[in-house]
């Protein structure tokens, strides 16, 4: 009697389990367009950002670099370089000219260049887009 009760029970269990597969299957296939157009939104605006923050980082450091230099008309110093009409203690100078100047604007723009080959990237082929990055994060 119980092994009966016990079989009828683990039954129950298995058919209730089988039905829930069913509906949650039938579930993820109806919300499946909606969940890529999501996917695409999302990493369309998450490239956007990425290429925004590309132009920005450049632009914020050489106000930085400017505004860290002296303005005037003279010459500089004997320890002073001239750069872009400012002038800069020599060693301050050359160290913020690659810190603050030359690095951020190629790590911007190599930054924006790949934001930008993404968005192109979705916008045109947006289902190899998506096959690639599954294939990728597998």
């Amino acid at each position: 009697m119980e092994e009966q009760s016990l079989s009828q029970a683990l039954k129950e269990a298995v058919l209730k389990g089988l039905e829930l597969a069913e509906k949650t299957g039938e579930f993820v296939i109806e919300q499946a367009p909606d969940l890529v157009q999501q996917f695409i939104m999302w990493h369309t605006a998450q490239h956007i950002f990425i290429s925004i923050i590309g132009i920005m980082i450049p632009i914020i450091c050489i106000l930085v670099f400017f505004s860290l230099g002296k303005k005037t008309n003279g010459h500089p110093g004997r320890f002073e370089i001239k750069l872009f009409g400012r002038i800069y203690e020599e060693f301050a100078g050359i160290l913020m000219t690659i810190i603050l100047f030359c690095l951020p604007i190629v790590a911007g723009t190599i930054t924006f260049y790949i934001g930008v080959y993404n968005l192109i990237f979705i916008l045109v082929a947006p289902k190899i887009y998506i096959i690639e990055y599954f294939i990728d994060k597998m």
